[in-house]
């Protein structure tokens, strides 16, 4: 196959098979842009993902949470897949700099207190530090 002018998976991928529909891209690589849009709007705060909406209360749990951090190392993966990787690169940046002087993550971040809160070590949030790691690790 000839030396495309690109090297990204989502350009190459357009580029081979013609037109394609944000539908058809995303049986191909599992996420589109309005998937991400849609996913910002509702669940985004203060620049991170919160794994859900607690207002409706049927998770059981009183008050609400804290952004998430694996949801947002998530958001870092999609936004790679999607072909934003300035903004995955930004976000990754600014989850990494979260960890404690030991380079531990807790479960959610308060953005406000800019403090760790919930389980703490957690460990999905350092696994899914390493799948964006190893996601971006392709640029």
């Amino acid at each position: 196959m000839p030396r495309l002018p690109f090297d990204n998976e989502i350009k190459t991928l357009r580029f081979l098979s013609g037109e394609m529909t944000q539908g058809d891209l995303g049986d191909k690589v599992g996420v589109t842009r309005q998937t991400i849009a849609a996913i910002e709007q509702d669940l985004l705060r203060d620049g991170l993902l919160l794994r859900y909406r607690t207002e409706s209360g049927v998770d059981g749990v009183g008050g609400a949470e804290h952004p998430f951090l694996a949801c947002s190392f998530w958001l870092v993966s999609a936004y790679a897949e999607a072909d934003r990787r300035d903004d995955a690169h930004r976000l990754f940046d600014r989850l990494v700099g979260l960890v404690n002087d030991v380079g531990l993550l807790a479960e959610e971040y308060d953005p406000v207190h800019r403090r760790m809160a919930g389980n703490f070590p957690q460990a999905f949030s350092h696994l899914a530090l390493v799948q964006a790691a190893f996601r971006l690790g392709t640029d």
